[in-house]
């Protein structure tokens, strides 16, 4: 009786799924070990020059998703990002601005950009690589002397003061948990 009762047990822990990790499972979790850690022991100008590349990375992983899955050309990323960053710190600039939420001015920001894609695709649904690299770049050129050079927006030769964000009660205007949240986002992409 002991025996089939042993066994029975047995059999029913064996067909539990056991976790397996892979070496890339290990890679991301010993990096997020690695991202977290550092940010304490570092200095805080490194949090900041590191949290300003996490930034780069977000822009990057969009651009990547255009270019490497949707198999398209564009060179009008850094006009986008740049439009998003520009209209979510107007919509969000509390003097100046329109003083909104930062959820809701980041919202926004993100609605117009891809409001502006849409379009583009619609545009250029039925053009070929070339074409598609001339418009995106012209659009790109549009974009920097139109919305980057509107003072109200980038504020000209002196840059606009944008407070970090605040939101659900969390406040992130140190440079640790900004860079912390950055890093969150980053994670989420």
């Amino acid at each position: 009786m002991y025996c089939l009762a042993v066994s029975t047990a047995t059999a029913r822990v064996s067909r539990i799924p056991r976790l397996q990790l892979g070496v890339n499972e290990i890679c991301y979790a010993l990096f997020a070990v690695a991202a977290i850690v550092w940010a304490f022991v570092a200095a805080n100008y490194w949090v900041f020059i590191t949290t300003a590349s996490i930034l780069l990375a977000i822009s990057t992983l969009g651009l990547t998703v255009v270019v490497g899955w949707a198999r398209e050309v564009s060179l009008m990323q850094a006009g986008l990002t740049g439009t998003a960053v520009y209209l979510g710190g107007y919509a969000y600039r509390p003097d100046g601005g329109w003083g909104w939420p930062f959820l809701l001015a980041a919202t926004f920001a993100i609605g117009v950009v891809v409001l502006m894609c849409l379009i583009l695709s619609l545009a250029t649904a039925r053009l070929s690589g070339i074409y598609i690299m001339v418009l995106t770049l012209r659009l790109q050129l549009t974009i920097e002397r139109t919305i980057f050079t509107e003072f109200k927006l980038t504020g000209g030769q002196t840059a606009l003061d944008t407070p970090r964000p605040e939101f659900l009660g969390l406040s992130f205007t140190s440079d640790r948990s900004f860079y912390f949240l950055c890093l969150i986002v980053l994670a989420v992409m």
